[in-house]
């Protein structure tokens, strides 16, 4: 399974300039005895355009779904 997983090529990540297995196989064996991890592109730029959510914005949603439940 591992082998047929590796067939499947490689995924470059362009902003980062590296490149990923498409599909990797870690086993909770593996993870466990040998500290495998799965190796995720993370960039700074989709972390950056994640949009945040105001302390406002919070309250209005908690203020909304408070008033839905009491009706």
């Amino acid at each position: 399974m591992i082998q047929k997983a590796k067939t499947c090529g490689l995924y470059h990540h362009q902003i980062m300039g590296c490149s990923y297995p498409k599909i990797a196989i870690v086993t909770v064996q593996d993870i466990i005895e040998n500290g495998g991890r799965l190796n995720v592109p993370l960039s700074l730029e989709v972390l950056k355009s994640a949009q945040r959510k105001t302390h406002e914005e919070n309250e209005l949603v908690i203020f909304a779904n408070a008033m839905n439940e009491a009706v």
